[in-house]
């Protein structure tokens, strides 16, 4: 299988700022679960995998709607799940590029819709099937995620290491506070009288 292939050159849309969007979601989807994992109140890997793959379509769906190159595909069963990316369908699994699950190796409903929809440049990309494979370390985190590329009988071609995101900065600019003063009021000011204009005053007063 064939390491150095650069998606974008075969798919355009398949850039590496998209694709590693779209993984970094299904990361911190995936990993926030293990927050949740409780083998002693019941949990079991099943029922983690099951919230895993749960969680990490409900990421996507809602990335969805903060990028106009991310896309849905309907299809007739509910629990399956394909993407677009600027038209080209994919679907994730959790496994290495060359251990793809069976029901991973043929096209969905979804999948055939959506390429009669979008014309893929060239003939020879027509006939290909685009997967992620989500491998995980001893602790159940992601460890990498790799976009795979497989011939229309499910044979693995090539495979692309999809880069992690750079961190966004939590850190927030220190802004000066605006203080709103209200109308300003000025005092009259009481001017000294000189010491000449004073004694006059008394003597008069007194006199």
């Amino acid at each position: 299988m064939n390491s150095d292939f650069l998606p974008w050159k075969t798919y355009p849309s398949l850039t590496q700022e998209c694709l590693s969007i779209v993984a970094d979601e299904l990361r911190k989807a995936r990993n926030g679960t293990l927050r949740l994992y409780d083998p002693v109140g019941g949990d079991t890997p099943w029922s983690h995998g099951c919230r895993a793959y749960v969680r990490q379509k409900h990421a996507v769906c809602e990335a969805a709607k903060r990028y106009d190159w991310l896309t849905i595909l309907p299809d007739i069963e509910s629990l399956r799940f394909t993407f677009a990316i600027g038209g080209i369908p994919i679907r994730f699994y959790r496994g290495a590029p060359d251990e793809i699950p069976d029901h991973y190796l043929q096209r969905t409903f979804a999948e055939i819709r959506q390429l009669q929809l979008v014309l893929i440049e060239g003939a020879r990309t027509a006939d290909r099937i685009l997967r992620m494979a989500i491998e995980t370390n001893a602790e159940g985190e992601i460890a990498q995620i790799s976009l795979v590329e497989l011939d229309d009988a499910g044979k693995p071609l090539n495979t692309y290491l999809i880069p992690a995101v750079a961190p966004e900065s939590n850190v927030i600019p220190a802004q000066t506070r605006t203080i709103e003063l209200g109308p300003l009021e000025l005092e009259p000011i009481e001017m000294a009288e000189p010491s000449s204009k004073k004694e006059a005053r008394a003597k008069k007063i007194h006199g």
